[in-house]
């Protein structure tokens, strides 16, 4: 029998050795000579002295060198190995058969990206070698007499290339969806700053970040960050093996024009999970890291395309198909018309099928004929919305243009009433807020029904403080396009179905951290588990945790239902059907004493449940509606039927003429836990109903009239530009504030205080922009010969930006909008 058929374990090799070869699959002395030794060497279980004696036992056995043997075609046969073994010349095989041995991914690898030593870089830059395969062409002789090249570069070049071989090897088939994984594979090889600019650059932690913006937050210059973003991307091409084999697959599926990045599946499965979410990390891979040499990633109108074609050359071929089609004159037969023009704009079968569909919108057709292209009854509608320069009701559109569908960008602002976006303040920015905020607030209160707008409102209004225009209708056409949730038509909405995009990634990844944990984890070490493995917002994170199949606890823990509940299943549902009947008997909702009362009557194991968990398995039931402050009734009434936060304490108010005392408003509000309210929560909910904090009460906030009305004249040139719920606030700091030392003091601590929150909607890129109009600021205050007026102006500014419970609380969605309106104020 030839050695090589040899099992392993006739050799005496070292007992780490045959337990990595057992794990490999590794049976014969055969398969264990073709692995290149190095190879062996990223083993976690083995270190040099273990491959130093194998290397000893193995060669005296096969007779030649141990990485000789490893460049030997797999694919030979023992005799072909044993000729070798007697008549190769074992320092030719180091360099002069690499050209036989290294695979094709290899030999197509640009010799600057591969990791070989310099001056051979060099070497065949200059002599225009610009692949491996080229370069190996080359005989080691040549190599060797080149200037500042020797037989120690060549040999160290060619152990290189064949550890680049073992590698590839060992890696295995690599297909065009594996893309992301070797991304971030790679990525967390890198050091640590290059690592963070290009995940952050790549998009894989949120949108992009301009260089300029990363380099504020390191705290260097955005060629810094250049630099370092530079580097990131020649090492991933020097040091990873997958680049060439991904090429090759992507060669295979690339669409020969364009395609919806969407659209491009890979066996049955997406190329790109989201493109929504992955397209700009696809983007870095295929142009940045690959260079365009498998295809190139693109947007037009909102939408991400792949092919081997350009952004420029799709654009100019679409231009081109829009001109044919505004120049052919109508009408014309509908079903020659995309042969007509295919010819005309000179496209190839592939390019029409992508272009056509982008010009079909604007083809108008009549009885099987197109009569003409470009504006339609659509723009018409537009357009006299735009010229209107306000809300007009459907009835005057109907009667100047005729009655038909409106078009999906026409916004409805009250009952019969609309107009176009940009024509409402501020639409976009709370399109953009209210669509996590929203999703939020369903995935509390009732995540598997569909909301009206209606009843969605008023529970948003305690979270953030909506603009004047916004009501039902306005609330439906604002949520259409938001995130997070989706429309269903008539101002229904509801959480996005099926759990498409980040929120099932990051249901599945706080299961998997779970179920790996065994038991509940404390949710602050499960968020840190969870962001360890991909990002997740503050937003995020409060809507996930509340939503099934999780269950919060009294400790502050988060667990898997129904794993971690007592009784299981079957408790819980005794518990929920129990609770429906008992509210149906009542008629009315129950607080949270009557409700524990209540879970007690139940008996073990449920009597042991504690006012979360309850809670928690409540939520998971549509059958329910709970409210913040702790009030639980059916979600078929539409409300709790219990007394809001809000409401009890405008009584309280009321009942003390504008005043009373924290510790009483604490005693008698009622809180989702039964413990008591935090003073921060409370000075939150007393912004909602017209008052603040001061000192040990809860007072009414005086009338903006009244404050301007005693002003000084002075003043008032203030009081006058300033937002109306902010005058109040303002006078009194313009009175008094402190000096630019303490106040510069005092930003710093309010900016680092907003940034490290967790569990409010804080707009961070706000929190910022006013962070630095403040400083701005502060640095004018300091500056000599400024004006008096200004100065004390400007103090005030930032006296009312660093008070968090201002005019209006800085701690909910559009809370800075106040404070920004006021810094802008001074700035002019």
């Amino acid at each position: 029998m030839s050695v090589l058929l040899k099992p392993l374990e006739a050799l005496p090799l070292p007992t780490r050795m045959l337990n990595v070869a057992s794990r490999r699959g590794l049976t014969t002395v055969g398969d264990l000579a073709r692995l290149h030794p190095a190879s062996l060497l990223l083993e976690k279980s083995l270190g040099k002295k273990t491959v130093s004696e194998t290397r000893e036992v193995l060669e005296r056995a096969i007779g030649m060198r141990w990485e000789d043997a490893a460049a030997v075609p797999e694919d030979d046969d023992d005799d072909e190995m044993r000729a070798v073994s007697t008549t190769l010349d074992p320092a030719a095989l180091g360099w002069n058969g690499l050209a036989v041995v290294l695979p094709e991914p290899l030999r197509a690898r640009a010799v600057v990206d591969a990791p070989l030593p310099a001056r051979l870089v060099s070497y065949a830059v200059a002599n225009g070698l610009a692949t491996i395969g080229a370069l190996v062409k080359v005989p080691a002789s040549d190599l060797e007499a080149a200037p500042n090249l020797g037989r120690r570069t060549v040999k160290d070049a060619a152990d290189m290339l064949l550890r680049l071989r073992a590698a590839l090897a060992e890696q295995g088939p690599v297909l065009a969806n594996d893309w992301r994984r070797l991304f971030v594979e790679s990525l967390a090889k890198l050091p640590l700053r290059e690592r963070m600019v290009l995940t952050q650059r790549a998009g894989l932690v949120g949108p992009p970040p301009k260089l300029s913006e990363l380099g504020e937050s390191f705290g260097v210059s955005r060629e810094r960050v250049r630099q370092l973003e530079v580097n990131a991307l020649a090492t991933l091409r020097r040091e990873s093996v997958w680049t060439e084999p991904l090429v090759h697959a992507f060669a295979e599926i690339c669409p020969p024009f364009a395609a919806r990045l969407a659209d491009v599946e890979v066996d049955g499965v997406p190329l790109v999970r989201s493109p929504e979410l992955d397209s700009d990390a696809f983007a870095v891979v295929l142009e940045s890291v690959l260079e365009g040499r498998a295809g190139h990633v693109f947007e037009h109108d909102g939408t991400a395309y792949f092919g081997k074609t350009t952004a420029d050359v799709f654009a100019t071929k679409l231009a081109r198909l829009e001109w044919v089609c505004e120049s052919l004159v109508y009408p014309v037969d509908a079903a020659g018309l995309r042969d007509r023009v295919k010819r005309s704009a000179d496209l190839s079968s592939d390019e029409l099928v992508v272009l056509f569909e982008l010009v079909r919108g604007g083809l108008r057709e009549e009885a099987g004929r197109v009569v003409g292209y470009g504006a339609d009854r659509a723009e018409a509608v537009r357009a006299l919305l735009r010229a209107e320069g306000k809300p007009v009701t459907v009835a005057h559109l109907h009667a100047r243009l005729g009655r038909s569908k409106l078009p999906d960008d026409v916004v409805w602002v009250d009952r019969g009433l609309v107009t176009m976006p940009e024509l409402v303040p501020d639409f976009h920015l709370w399109r953009q807020r209210l669509g996590p905020l929203a999703a939020t607030v369903i995935g509390e209160h009732g995540a598997e029904r569909q909301w009206q707008t209606t009843e969605l409102l008023p529970l948003l209004a305690t979270m953030a403080d909506l603009p004047e225009w916004m009501n039902p209708h306005a609330l439906g056409s604002v949520l259409r396009d938001a995130d997070g949730v989706t429309y269903l038509g008539r101002n229904v909405v509801a959480l996005t179905a099926g759990g498409a995009g980040e929120r099932a990634h990051i249901d599945e990844t706080i299961e998997d951290e779970l179920v790996k944990a065994g038991a509940p984890l404390a949710e602050a070490e499960l968020l840190v588990r969870v962001r360890a493995r991909r990002s997740v917002t503050d937003l995020a994170w409060q809507m996930m945790r509340g939503r099934a199949p999780f269950v919060t606890f009294e400790n502050g823990t988060v667990g898997l239902f129904p794993r971690d509940v007592p009784g299981g299943e079957g408790a819980a549902k005794v518990l929920r059907d129990a609770t429906a009947e008992w509210l149906e008997q009542r008629d009315q909702g129950a607080g949270v004493v009557d409700q524990r009362a209540f879970v007690v009557s139940l008996g073990a194991p449920i009597s042991h449940y504690d006012p979360r968990l309850v809670r928690s398995l409540l939520r998971h039931d549509g059958r329910f509606r709970l409210a913040q402050g702790g009030g639980l009734g059916l979600a078929a009434w539409g409300e709790t039927r219990t007394k809001t936060q809000k409401q009890a304490l405008e009584e309280l108010l009321a009942a003390g003429g504008g005043r009373v005392r924290v510790a009483d408003a604490v005693g008698a509000l009622p809180t989702a836990n039964g413990e008591p309210m935090r003073r921060t929560t409370l000075g939150l909910l007393a912004n909602q109903v017209g008052a603040r904090l001061s000192g040990d009460f809860v007072e009414r906030v005086e009338a903006a009239a009244a404050t301007l009305e005693g002003a000084t004249a002075s003043d008032r040139v203030w009081l006058e530009q300033v937002p109306e719920k902010a005058v109040e606030t303002f006078a009194r700091f313009l009175s008094s504030s402190r000096d630019v030392a303490k106040l510069r003091t005092a930003l710093v601590a309010w900016r680092g205080g907003m940034e490290k929150l967790v569990g409010y909607p804080v707009d961070r890129a706000q929190v910022h922009r006013v962070a630095d109009a403040a400083a701005r600021v502060l640095e004018r205050a300091a500056e000599r010969g400024v004006d008096a007026e200004w100065a004390r102006a400007g103090r005030a500014a930032v006296e009312y930006l660093v008070c968090v419970e201002d005019g209006e609380s800085d701690l909910i969605v559009g809370g800075l909008d106040d404070d920004e309106a006021v810094l802008a104020t001074v700035l002019g």
